[in-house]
């Protein structure tokens, strides 16, 4: 059992080794990995910017208090 967790480290290792080799990631590749996330972004920048106004006003609470609950 050892042994062949001895043998998948090694594999870990050559494997990182090839890819640091190969060079930079293709700013296409990189731009097609961040596209879902992008997409949440998007999608959270109307909760920022416009609930700590809700909370503040129909709530009555301070922006110290918007503010952990937003981002925490």
């Amino acid at each position: 059992m050892i042994r062949a967790q001895l043998r998948l480290a090694a594999n870990v290792n050559q494997t990182e080794t090839k890819s640091a080799a190969q060079g930079p990631i293709p700013r296409r590749k990189l731009v097609l990995f961040a596209l879902p996330e992008y997409a949440v972004y998007l999608g959270s920048i109307p909760v920022t910017l416009y609930l700590p106004f809700v909370y503040a006003k129909d709530f009555g609470l301070e922006l110290t208090d918007v503010g952990s609950l937003v981002s925490g």
